[in-house]
């Protein structure tokens, strides 16, 4: 899988600091893995708009 701008374990986690939080924020880069469409290509683009529009990015 080429790497992108954003992934859904992005906007959906944010950054992971620790193995741990590597391991959940994992769990929706495999969940997008297994559902890739373009609908799902739409959703993680409006979910970045999302954290972008509202501050909440780290």
């Amino acid at each position: 899988m080429r790497p992108g701008l954003t992934s859904l374990g992005q906007v959906k986690y944010g950054y992971a600091e620790t193995v741990a939080q590597m391991v959940e924020r994992l769990k929706f880069d495999i969940l997008y893995i297994e559902n890739m469409s373009l609908a799902m290509d739409f959703r993680v683009l409006l979910y970045t708009l999302k954290i972008i529009v509202e501050g909440r990015g780290k």
